[in-house]
């Protein structure tokens, strides 16, 4: 969110910071408008984006650091989507395709281990040997570092997962 917001204050304004009293509903819309357009967020992201501004404005007016509030005329909330996900049905079926090339069968190969993980591709691509380790217990696990959020991630394989790696 604030590296965002930071890069649309420097390409928006060429400053590196703003006061909070110099926010005001044009700079919303148009923080808005930068955050759908040049970062190509969904809807629910701006508002998601949006939320901590919101926050630090009412702490700021609750604190009386400012008078108006720049989201007055501004207004989003999240809407509603549909999950999708693979049935196990869909599963077994594209474990069960034959392919003709072999590049085929590792791509299938790789987005079912992500199904499985719910590693991003990326994170999949970046796993070694050194992330797989096994506990006390014999179940093999993941062991990483996600990438997008430096979060430290622990999966335990199942059996699908596992076959694949093998």
């Amino acid at each position: 969110v604030y590296k965002h917001l930071e890069e649309f204050i420097k390409t928006r304004y060429r400053v590196s910071d703003i006061a909070l009293k110099e926010l005001t509903p044009a700079f919303i819309t148009d923080f808005d408008i930068f955050l759908r357009t040049e970062k190509q967020c969904s809807h629910n992201t701006v508002w998601i984006y949006m939320m901590p501004l919101r926050r630090m404005i009412t702490i700021a007016q609750n604190h009386g650091w400012i008078v108006r509030d720049p989201f007055v005329d501004y207004s989003i909330s999240a809407e509603s989507t549909d999950r999708d996900y693979l049935t196990k049905d869909e599963i077994r079926r594209l474990l069960d395709l034959k392919f003709r090339r072999k590049s085929m069968e590792l791509a299938r190969d790789l987005y079912v281990f992500c199904c499985f993980t719910g590693l991003s591709f990326t994170d999949m691509k970046n796993l070694t040997k050194d992330n797989l380790q096994t506990s006390f217990d014999g179940k093999l696990w993941i062991m990483t570092k996600r990438q997008k959020t430096g979060v430290e991630s622990n999966i335990m394989l199942l059996d699908i997962p596992k076959q694949i790696i093998e």
